[in-house]
């Protein structure tokens, strides 16, 4: 008997809040060659389409199966009841399997037995879902899928958006690490041109001070500015945000937290840049000059710390591969010192003293 021809191996049925989770399946999907319906990878095909028809056509005739990821808010959704309604009339027509539920909460789906089997997505990750459908579509129509690509080897420091999701979808061991080092290195580059500015010292006018009793008070206004930048890194690198982003012990990272940390440790570094380019950017009395050109220096030794930072995690997790190849073990505990040039502190409170003198007058 001929297996009937379907433009989709699976499609995909969610509610938009779990979207983050449903993507990395679909990612993980295509990598294995699944030919999958989701949303955002038929833009092109939606457009201008009348939805309700095509999307009707969509679940309930142009999929082997059909994933329906059950939530509160899939249940409460327009869209997604009009998608289940047209699963559901497909899986009466076919008399058999076709509907996969996978369960974030208890929700009472209209139509779906509590008695029907399904995947409880609290404990098992996307990929391992990709690889329990990959697994169905094989079984009940064998050769269905073809051969998996040749194997393309993952970026240890995957810094573009399609290396991210190549490397999600392989989640190779300790790809955890492997992500954040892409992040800070993808974000570091976005920074290039304010590091140049920094370097050459420009920056562009932000104020005017006249008065010299204003201007030191922003001065001191600006170094709690500063220490909130390092609260910041050190709450970034501190180790409940590490097992926020990464996991506890056993449990997989979050590959949502774990870029978000990359990106705020990111910021901060670029936060030390504008904090000098305001000091820099303001026009102030000629007696004070110099000590705001000595205060935006506060920040030399911090931006450099972050730097190396940022070279030396990426480095590290380029060797975790042939570390695990060896059995070795791997250590990716970096530490972050952020202190201010001796010389530098020197000259400032030199300097400080000066013009107090001078503003006393």
């Amino acid at each position: 008997m001929t297996s009937p021809s379907f433009d989709y191996d699976v499609c995909l049925s969610f509610a938009g809040e779990q979207r983050s989770y449903v993507e990395r399946v679909a990612i993980s999907l295509t990598s294995r060659n699944v030919r999958v319906f989701y949303d955002l990878n038929e833009q092109a095909t939606l457009w201008g389409r009348d939805l309700y028809e095509h999307l009707d056509d969509v679940y309930r005739k142009k999929a082997r199966y059909c994933i329906i990821f059950i939530s509160q808010d899939y249940v409460r959704k327009v869209w997604t009841n009009h998608e289940r309604v047209s699963a559901q009339a497909r899986a009466i027509e076919l008399g058999s399997e076709y509907i996969l539920p996978a369960r974030f909460d208890d929700s009472e789906v209209p139509g779906i037995r509590s008695t029907v089997g399904y995947i409880d997505l609290n404990v098992t990750s996307p990929e391992d879902l990709a690889a329990l459908a990959v697994q169905k579509i094989s079984a009940s129509t064998p050769g269905i899928l073809p051969a998996p690509a040749p194997h393309v080897p993952y970026s240890t420091a995957p810094a573009t958006k399609a290396e991210q999701e190549h490397l999600i979808a392989l989640s190779p061991d300790c790809w955890e690490y492997f992500l954040f080092a892409g992040t800070l290195i993808q974000g570091k580059e976005n920074l290039s041109t304010k590091r140049r500015d920094y370097g050459l010292g420009f920056a562009r006018h932000v104020r005017v001070i006249d008065d010299p009793l204003q201007a030191i008070a922003y001065i001191s206004e600006s170094m709690r500015k500063a220490e909130l930048i390092n609260d910041n890194l050190m709450r970034i690198i501190s180790p409940e945000a590490q097992e926020w982003a990464f996991g506890a012990p056993g449990v997989p990272g979050s590959v949502e937290n774990i870029t978000h940390l990359g990106n705020r440790f990111v910021d901060c570094y670029g936060d030390y840049m504008d904090w000098a380019a305001d000091l820099r950017g303001t026009v102030t009395h000629d007696d004070l000059k110099q000590l705001y050109h000595l205060a935006s220096l506060f920040v030399d030794l911090p931006i450099k710390r972050t730097e190396e930072f940022i070279e030396g995690y990426a480095s590290k997790a380029s060797a975790i591969p042939d570390i695990l190849a060896t059995n070795g073990r791997g250590d990716l505990s970096m530490e972050l010192v952020l202190d201010i040039d001796p010389e530098v502190v020197r000259q400032y409170n030199k300097e400080f003293k000066r013009v107090k003198r001078i503003v006393r007058r």
